[in-house]
């Protein structure tokens, strides 16, 4: 080599050993999660329309966002109890022009169904669509301008850390809500310094390679590329994340699972490995006392859980219980609250529970028990509610129907249940649903098969659907199905006590207010 040349080629060199390889960007990540899990086809996921914040309905029809137009079918109500109607997608199709706002009925208020006005709000990109599509501003500058003339340079695309390759991965298998819900954890002491997405990470199953997602801030190769295709195959296949969160002492269980299915539709029963969020409560009678807690204690007919449980002094962990009708809240079948009997109407045909806080507790199948007012036996139980169906007695899988739709037990819904174990302690728990990315919910004969395969002795179907809800030590760790995620007003909660909350569930003589009119 000519001496002339030698310190270019020395200079090449060291441009060549001190560049960066290329570093995978948040697009590859994101289609080959979409690859992986919907096929080389994608597909636009359900999701719920985009409502204005005074807005109670939306019109059936299409409305157009970022030149797609979503036409939107009503979903069925919810079966378990009234609520405010969802929609869904039901097709994706291009229009001929570009659309830039959404247009939707305004509606001034509750009783009045004839749109007033039409309001007029910036569309939402659809997910994925984030980076390629921008809505255009009424102010900008560029609407009357030639694509030449408002064509902008290209940026170059965004190098991911191997923590953030592994964020994308879980958000693209609609871990994302899982995640919020755990960085509530945060404001406890126990999980002052708490990651969840590290936490995810060293906990789920499969588990990535140790140093896929290590050390977290590096820029993520594109040689491992090969090791985070393997492993993103194994998840979609199977994936799970089964653990245990203890805070002051008491404990919350968390099961999540699954990716969303190919077809986004919560109802599709042949998808594999569907997403599914689970969060329970280990319940030691003899320890932590129980009972019904009325949201008339408060003044009101309905509250929502979080409300009941913050205003109940001592209370550990709320959820839910049985079915109750519209209008002013009126409880369905028998409910006993601290051995006064509030309502005395046995429900025909439909199973309960009860219990006391002497450690004594029963299920009882409302086959068999035609009354529980006249009969003495149930004398000793301070608190009694009727729910249904049965879904495993004595070990078995129950065959009760109990005369409930058969919408509510052959679709998937939120569901809430408690359950008993070998071991007489109490589960009560809830599986989120109607959302297909987070947890699509369980029909009751996958919720029978799932308390088969955790060896309960005995388990009872609760209220669910939007009522669906749980509150621990001050936080709710469920994600209702209702508009905004709201939770639904609900006559009473089921709460149990901290340990050195003795006195407060003792037998009272309790006359609840007349019923509103």
């Amino acid at each position: 080599m000519k001496k002339k040349y030698l310190p270019i080629a020395i200079l090449m060199l060291l441009l060549f050993l001190t560049q960066d390889s290329h570093a995978i960007t948040r697009q590859e990540v994101e289609g080959l999660m979409d690859s992986l899990i919907h096929g080389t086809e994608r597909d636009i996921p359900c999701i719920k329309s985009v409502l204005l914040p005074n807005m109670h309905t939306i019109q059936q029809g299409t409305q157009k966002q970022n030149n797609v137009v979503l036409e939107q079918e009503k979903l069925e109500n919810d079966p378990y109890s009234y609520d405010i109607p969802e929609y869904r997608v039901t097709k994706v199709t291009k229009p001929t022009q570009n659309t830039n706002t959404v247009k939707i009925p305004h509606f001034n208020s509750e009783n009045d169904e004839t749109p007033k006005t039409e309001s007029v709000i910036p569309t939402i990109p659809l997910p994925g669509t984030e980076k390629t599509t921008q809505p255009l501003s009424l102010q900008d500058e560029n609407v009357n301008k030639t694509p030449e003339e408002t064509e902008s340079p290209q940026l170059p695309l965004q190098q991911l850390t191997r923590r953030e390759v592994f964020l994308t991965c879980l958000t693209k298998m609609g871990w994302a809500n899982t995640l919020s819900l755990l960085n509530k954890l945060v404001i406890f002491e126990e999980y002052a310094s708490f990651s969840s997405v590290d936490y995810v990470r060293t906990n789920m199953q499969p588990a990535p390679p140790s140093n896929l997602f290590t050390p977290a801030e590096e820029i993520f190769p594109n040689e491992d590329i090969i090791k985070l295709k393997e492993w993103a195959k194994k998840c979609v296949k199977n994936v799970q994340l089964e653990t245990r969160l203890t805070v002051n002492g008491n404990s919350l269980y968390l099961i999540k699972r699954g990716v969303p299915p190919s077809s986004g539709y919560v109802q599709d029963m042949k998808a594999k490995n569907v997403p599914l969020f689970i969060v329970y409560y280990i319940h030691n009678t003899k320890k932590n006392m129980a009972g019904v807690a009325p949201a008339e204690q408060l003044g009101l007919d309905k509250l929502p859980l979080s409300t009941i449980a913050h205003e109940t002094e001592g209370a550990e962990f709320a959820i839910n219980g049985g079915y109750f009708g519209v209008g002013v809240g009126q409880i369905i079948g028998v409910l006993r609250f601290r051995g006064n009997t509030m309502r005395q109407k046995f429900c025909p045909h439909r199973s309960g529970i009860a219990w006391n806080n002497n450690g004594e507790h029963k299920f009882f199948d409302g086959r068999i028990t035609q009354t529980i007012v006249s009969d003495r036996s149930f004398d000793k139980y301070t608190e009694v509610f009727q729910a249904g169906p049965m879904l495993i007695s004595n070990g078995q899988i129950s065959q009760n129907k109990e005369d409930l739709d058969l919408d509510i037990m052959n679709k998937r819904h939120p569901r809430t249940f408690v359950a008993e174990q070998p071991d007489g302690t109490l589960v009560w728990g809830v599986v989120d649903g109607r959302n297909a990315a987070h947890s699509v919910g369980m029909t009751i004969a996958e919720l029978k098969q799932f308390c088969k395969e955790r060896h309960f002795v005995n388990a009872l179907n609760l209220d669910g659907g939007g009522s669906s809800s749980v509150w621990w030590n001050g936080l709710s760790f469920s994600k209702p199905c209702n508009i905004y995620g709201a939770e639904r007003k609900i006559p009473y909660a089921i709460v149990i006590y901290r340990e050195n909350a003795e006195a407060i569930c003792e037998p009272i003589e309790f006359t609840p207010p007349p019923q509103q009119e």
